[in-house]
């Protein structure tokens, strides 16, 4: 055999996944040699070296590749963020809120914690968490554009809440007042600057 143990050993460590292709590679190369002489047999052999380094070079660079894509993964961090989001919590006070239609938002929030956790304990809506959602409704309306739209979702925000403190143990006003806090939360129209 004109090739060596060494090359063939070392091909089949380096590429095992291809043994069959190494072994077709390796007749032809011996069945070249046979026909092409000794002469060749001296170039043969430098490319048959040659092969088994380039084998050796993509094993290695497979490897390496293998490892800087595993340890890039590894090291980032897992946050979730968009720059193009133009949401936020109703659940944080920021100072660039305070004196504007989100400092209402998030009190009402609040509020509506307060309401929810007592329906839950007491099965019942109490008059003074109606009133204060109430009261800052109003207030948050007067940062608002004085439109039509907006003016329907106060009113109805405080019928529902008018309608609680007349009934407060019936189900369908607590879920009624959700909907409208929500609606007048999410709903009215607030003019951005831009």
């Amino acid at each position: 055999m004109y090739i060596s143990k060494y090359a063939l050993r070392s091909i089949y460590t380096i590429y095992p996944e291809s043994k069959d292709n190494i072994k077709i590679f390796i007749i032809i190369v011996n069945s070249l040699l046979f026909f092409l002489g000794l002469d060749s047999l001296l170039r043969l052999y430098f490319c048959v070296t040659l092969i088994e380094k380039i084998f050796l070079v993509i094993t290695l660079m497979k490897k390496l590749l293998l490892a800087i894509i595993f340890g890039i993964t590894l090291c980032m961090p897992f946050y979730s963020y968009s720059a193009t989001s133009t949401e936020f919590s109703y659940t944080t006070p920021r100072t660039i809120d305070t004196g504007t239609f989100n400092e209402y938002r998030y009190k009402i929030t609040e509020q509506f914690f307060t309401l929810r956790s007592k329906w839950e304990v007491d099965g019942e809506l109490h008059k003074k968490t109606l009133e204060s959602i109430g009261s800052l409704a109003a207030n948050g309306y007067k940062y608002l554009p004085d439109n039509l739209k907006n003016k329907n979702y106060l009113r109805k925000l405080l019928t529902d809440l008018q309608k609680g403190t007349k009934q407060p143990n019936n189900d369908a006003n607590y879920t009624q007042i959700i909907k409208s806090i929500s609606d007048f939360i999410d709903k009215v129209d607030i003019q951005a600057i831009k």
